[in-house]
């Protein structure tokens, strides 16, 4: 008996789809702490990371220096490149009456690319993180989006520093987290 060999299509199909771990930012204004998040992410083997159009510069000499070169290991991607061409404003973008906009369209297609996406916020009515899980299934958010989970991977979207990520940005998410913290503490630095 012979056996047969199977195709590369038969191989594709056994094999397992990767899974892509994304984060998105949301305004965030300081470049150390862009760096910060940079290397963290680097750390945590993200795949990719999103920054809103009124994002600090990601190669602001301050961003890579904290970084510790990582900027230049995980994909970054800005969204409609709104970015102060002098840099006189210490690396931070001029976001227009329309920032957040493409950060949303963003979601939607990640979302339909299978990738459930999360708002990272401190409401306490917010599912704890350690609590959060990927299954295949249909799901409907409380804001009425219909998402089918099919293990594609996630996205966590992070605020600014100080007001956190836009109420229509975490309302285009499928759902809001929060990490569970010590009494008296009511954020991390984002």
């Amino acid at each position: 008996q012979q056996q047969q060999q199977p195709s590369q299509q038969q191989q594709q199909q056994q094999q397992p789809q990767k899974r892509f771990r994304i984060v998105a930012l949301d305004g965030i204004s300081d470049t150390a702490n862009l760096g910060s998040l940079i290397r963290t992410s680097s750390a945590m083997g993200i795949d990719a990371i999103i920054l809103s159009d009124d994002c600090c510069d990601a190669w602001y000499r301050r961003s890579v220096r904290v970084s510790m070169g990582h900027v230049f290991r995980v994909p970054i991607v800005r969204l409609e490149s709104a970015i102060a061409a002098d840099h006189g404003d210490g690396g931070c973008g001029n976001g227009g009456s329309d920032s957040g906009r493409g950060m949303i369209d963003v979601l939607k297609r990640l979302g339909e690319a299978g990738i459930t996406t999360h708002a990272a916020v401190i409401d306490d009515d917010a599912q704890l993180l350690e609590t959060v899980t990927v299954t295949n299934r249909i799901d409907t958010n409380a804001n009425g989006i219909t998402h089918t989970t099919n293990n594609r991977g996630w996205c966590c979207v992070l605020g600014n520093e100080g007001n956190g990520i836009r109420s229509s940005v975490a309302k285009a998410c499928h759902f809001r987290i929060r990490i569970g913290m010590a009494q008296g503490v009511d954020s991390l630095s984002l």
